[in-house]
């Protein structure tokens, strides 16, 4: 009872949200595995929580659940992709693009259900022998092993396997795209509507740089390529830009001024010395169109011809200070 209770309160809870994101939310459906996961995660962690108590019989129990579902909770956070079979929640959602592979969310679902047996068989077994007045420590012992076996053969098959993927990203998404200054935009179908706003995010910056990056050919919503590092050097020349639930646009992930004034080409210890004010003013520029610094006195003709001329030297991280803007 007490477990039909919570799942059903959980299922009551997420249903309007279930439907509204089914019907408003990008293409796709729901997972009708991955939800029941959920729902049979509930039932396991609530007779897990009965049994616990009912074997131990003391208030002690309290905080040792309460502990243990801390720790769990803390695992998924903290995403150990190892722990994805066994943890309830996992430690990050999908992008728009990926989905909980199919072989994760069977067993997943199957060793939910396998625990939630085990614990109400375990609970039932000593309720029956409690309500008989008979107290055997070792059958009692013996009991809870046997009706605990079976979720602890399930629990260790994926230790025989490669660690599991939490997401698989759609292999050949559709995508809505267009070109900018020789730049392809290009963002998952499920983002259509958010293509001109990825534009907007990013072409003021590369308006600014003046010349067309060598270093930069397409700008990509991350939802085309949830796996493709951001931050970094470019792969192919694509930037990846993570378009946020929020509505925003994240430009800083993507790199975008650390890739246009060659930072990914200059040693761990950054830019030389006397030319590091530079690339500090160069990077105020780009990102909000005030001239300071080294470029306080030039109009923004006079800062896209620099960078134009400079572009090689920037590009590589070898300005010297015969480089700098004369002031």
């Amino acid at each position: 009872m007490l477990t039909a209770w919570y799942v059903g309160a959980y299922a009551v809870g997420m249903l309007p949200l279930t439907v509204l994101t089914a019907q408003a939310g990008p293409p796709g459906g729901p997972d009708l595995l991955v939800i029941a996961s959920g729902l049979v995660a509930v039932a396991a962690a609530t007779a897990l929580g009965y049994a616990v108590g009912t074997v131990t019989g003391s208030t002690v129990a309290v905080p040792l659940v309460a502990v243990g579902a801390y720790l769990l909770d803390a695992v998924a956070v903290y995403g150990a992709n190892a722990a994805a079979p066994y943890v309830p929640q996992l430690s990050y959602e999908p992008l728009l693009g990926e989905s909980e592979p199919l072989t994760l969310a069977l067993f997943r679902t199957v060793f939910f259900l396998t625990v939630a047996t085990a614990c109400a068989g375990t609970a039932a077994a000593f309720l029956r022998w409690n309500a008989r007045g008979r107290r055997a420590p070792t059958r009692h012992a013996a009991s809870v092993a046997g009706c605990l076996m079976p979720a602890v053969i399930v629990g260790v098959i994926p230790a025989f396997a490669a660690t599991p993927a939490t997401y698989v990203a759609d292999p050949a998404p559709q995508r809505s795209c267009l070109t900018q200054r020789g730049i392809e935009y290009c963002v998952h179908a499920g983002h259509a509507a958010r293509l001109d706003q990825l534009v907007a995010a990013f072409d003021p910056v590369l308006d600014r740089y003046g010349t067309k990056p060598a270093a930069i050919t397409k700008i990509w919503d991350q939802g085309l390529l949830p796996s493709h590092p951001m931050g970094g050097p470019t792969t192919n020349g694509t930037l990846i830009a993570p378009l946020k639930a929020d509505g925003s646009v994240d430009t800083l992930s993507s790199g975008l001024t650390a890739t246009l004034l060659g930072f990914h080409s200059c040693p761990a210890s950054g830019p030389a010395e006397d030319t590091f004010a530079v690339y500090r003013d160069l990077e105020t520029y780009l990102r909000t169109g005030r001239n300071t610094g080294a470029f306080a006195n030039m109009n923004e003709r006079q800062v896209k011809q620099w960078i134009h001329t400079h572009r090689t030297r920037l590009e590589g991280c070898t300005l010297t200070d015969k480089d700098l803007p004369s002031t």
